[in-house]
């Protein structure tokens, strides 16, 4: 086999593993973040809440510029022919994103429960800043302080605005 042939072969795999949501880098990382799509000169694009813009395929139904949920896993060393991305996303579910209305509801269900208690724990133990996935940072100084989990404590056992 000649190496042009072999080469081919090997960035077909690649590929191949990239299009069927496979990561083939080792800091891939889940993500699940709301932001705006665009359509960029060759590809679709996401631009999440917290900055960075990720390839994310195809659109679907949806149209640029509406504001979307994208959960899936983010890979920072793809190759995509889609100039000035930070990474790519794949196995990519794509959603409505819906504005939290109270910060109890910290699993962004639309109802509050015992599950936000248990979200919003591991976010502040994990010392999650936010602002996506939901972080942790509940008086927004930027730090994780035993203040921001009495604030959520007080929200979360008292009734939301």
């Amino acid at each position: 086999m000649n190496i042009a042939r072999s080469s081919t072969i090997a960035l077909g795999v690649f590929a191949a593993a990239e299009l069927a949501g496979l990561s083939t880098h080792a800091n891939a990382q889940p993500v699940n973040s709301c932001g705006v799509t665009m359509r960029g000169p060759v590809c679709s694009i996401f631009q999440p809440d917290g900055g960075g813009k990720w390839y994310i395929g195809t659109l679907g139904s949806f149209t640029p510029g509406q504001r979307l949920r994208i959960s899936g896993v983010l890979d920072t060393n793809c190759m995509a022919a889609c100039p000035g991305i930070d990474g790519c996303v794949t196995n990519i579910v794509v959603q409505q994103c819906v504005t939290i209305v109270c910060v109890a509801d910290f699993d962004q269900s639309g109802a509050v429960g015992l599950q936000d208690l248990f979200a919003y724990l591991q976010a502040y133990f994990a010392n999650v800043v936010g602002p996506s996935p939901p972080g942790a940072d509940i008086d927004h100084s930027g730090a994780i302080t035993l203040d921001d989990l009495f604030q959520f404590l007080a929200i979360w056992f008292g009734n939301c605005p």
